[in-house]
């Protein structure tokens, strides 16, 4: 579950890929235009899509989505279970669902992402939790 955290009343219903082949974490503007965001341009950074074409247009966004079905040691916490997406590429991609996110290699680095196929589950250094795979968010 995807939640807009300005807005506690408002919810979003996303599917995130966690995706260690990735280049660049992925949004599209269209489910940027229900949360809360910011963007920036970023000159000078291309990306291919694996078809080889261009994608994006150098525009990049952070924001914030509330995990559900999570566990953590930091219950209680004013961030508990929210993750912040820095500097993904907002794509305009019909084919792309609305509420799919792409996180990629330098997302996953940046929180210390863990992938255990063995357990199952995705966990987070920064912020600290975990998150079935089954439940990603």
């Amino acid at each position: 579950m995807a939640q807009n955290k300005f807005n506690r009343d408002y919810s979003l219903q996303a599917t995130v890929l966690v995706d260690t082949g990735a280049g660049v974490s992925v949004v599209t503007n269209k489910f940027l235009a229900s949360v809360k965001h910011q963007t920036r341009y970023i000159a000078e950074r291309n990306f291919l899509a694996a078809n080889g074409k261009p994608i994006g247009n150098n525009l990049f966004a952070t924001f914030n989505i509330q995990v559900s079905n999570f566990s953590s040691n930091n219950r209680g916490a004013s961030n508990e279970g929210l993750l912040t997406i820095k500097d993904a590429l907002i794509i305009n991609d019909d084919n792309v669902p609305v509420s799919h996110i792409l996180l990629g290699t330098p997302e996953l680095s940046r929180t210390g992402a863990i992938i255990d196929f063995e357990v199952g589950e995705v966990s987070f250094r920064s912020p600290a939790l975990k998150v079935d795979f089954e439940n990603l968010f």
